[in-house]
Formats: C-alpha cells, sequence, structure tokens
C-alpha cells in the first residue's frame, strides 16, 4: 500500500479530518460519563445537552464547547441559592415528555398547561431547598481527552511529520 503524501497547504485539511474522529470519541466517552450517573440517557436532539456540546479537534488543538448547565452537572447546585428559572424546568419537562400523575391513582395522565406549570414550580422548589447532586464529568473527560491527544500524536501526527521529513530530507540530496 503506498503512502500518502501531502504538500504543506494539502496537510492541514487532511490532519483536521483526521482528528475530527478523535474529538468525536472524546465527546462520546463525555456522555458516557454524564448518563453513567444518572437514571436514563440524554436525549439526542439539538436543543439538549448533547447537541449543544461541540468537541473539535484540529492542528490548533483541542477545543470543548459545553452548555451553560454542564457547570451545575458537573459541580452541583447548591440548597437556598437562585432559583432555577420555571422557563427552563418547563422546557426540561416537554424535551424529556415528564407528564403529570393523578394524586389519587398515581397513574399518568395527559399533560395540561397547568399539569406542567405546577410540575415546574414543585421541581424548581426542590431544587431550591435540597439542590442538585454533582455528578462530576470535566475532570474525567480532560483526562480522557489527554490519552486521546498523545493517541493521535503517536497515530496520526508522527507518521505524516516523519514523512515530510523523509521527503524533504531526499529532494535536499539531490
Amino acid at each position: 500500500m503506498a503512502k500518502q503524501v501531502f504538500n504543506s497547504k494539502q496537510i492541514a485539511p487532511f490532519l483536521d479530518k483526521e482528528l475530527q474522529s478523535f474529538a468525536d470519541e472524546i465527546k462520546r466517552f463525555m456522555i458516557a460519563q454524564i448518563e453513567a450517573q444518572r437514571q436514563g440517557r440524554l436525549l439526542n436532539d439539538k436543543s439538549g445537552f448533547v447537541g449543544q456540546s461541540k468537541v473539535t479537534f484540529n492542528t490548533s488543538g483541542v477545543v470543548l464547547s459545553l452548555p451553560e448547565q454542564a457547570i451545575y452537572i458537573d459541580q452541583g447546585r447548591r440548597p437556598g441559592l437562585r432559583r432555577v428559572p420555571v422557563d427552563n424546568i418547563i422546557r426540561w419537562l416537554r424535551r424529556y415528555r415528564i407528564l403529570g400523575r393523578d394524586r389519587t391513582s398515581g397513574k399518568f395522565r395527559r399533560a395540561t398547561e397547568q399539569s406542567i406549570n405546577s410540575a415546574a414550580w414543585a421541581i424548581q422548589q426542590a431544587i431550591f431547598r435540597h439542590g442538585i447532586r454533582a455528578k462530576p464529568f470535566i475532570n474525567e473527560t480532560l483526562e480522557y481527552a489527554e490519552q486521546i491527544i498523545s493517541q493521535a500524536v503517536d497515530k496520526v501526527l508522527i507518521p505524516q511529520i516523519v514523512g515530510i521529513v523523509e521527503i524533504s530530507f531526499n529532494n535536499n540530496t539531490r
């Protein structure tokens, strides 16, 4: 199998494409870390945590772009701080299709505006009184990213650099 040779203008896009697969692996690890500490899986929609989280890895470096709620997932939330906006809780209830329950029978019922609002208010009060337990994932993700970076250097960057050095060396000796 012939080794692919690049000039200096071609190498950056090639490396960026190769390194992005390592970035995708870092994101999968991060999501798995969060889901391991939850009762269920995160929804893979654009407005949720998965859709808003971005990991890029190119010749400039690794960038983890996380949504605002990442800090509350990682570090938790102490009781008695500001109240979580009810609108955010209502969006969360609708995104996860959490329905109200009938108080007497305990069965799930069709969600109405009133039941969604009362559930959101109750959740807001519970978070205010009890806080949110921390589910640390950022440090583990950063440690994993370091391992992935060293693998990327060994598997992708060094072979390309060695190939360029060999070609330059051969061209200078003619």
